[in-house]
């Protein structure tokens, strides 16, 4: 079994969660990264969709975890 796809989204609104849905329906995909400027539809979409790793900038999420 090969590994699967990790995924960042930016925007976690309606939009964020129906491609978050479309991936994770993939079975080859595991989401690792939100991020959104609105902190409640961030925090809501990291625990719908268990994901601990939210940025509030794309940029940083872009730059992946610090070493």
């Amino acid at each position: 079994m090969s590994a699967k796809l990790k995924v960042g989204i930016i925007g976690a609104g309606a939009i964020g969660n129906v491609h978050a849905e479309a991936f994770l329906a993939t079975g080859q995909a595991e989401l690792v990264a939100l991020c959104d400027i609105d902190q409640a539809k961030l925090q809501a979409a990291g625990q719908k969709h268990n994901v601990s790793a939210l940025y509030d900038d794309y940029r940083r999420l872009l730059k992946g975890p610090a070493e």
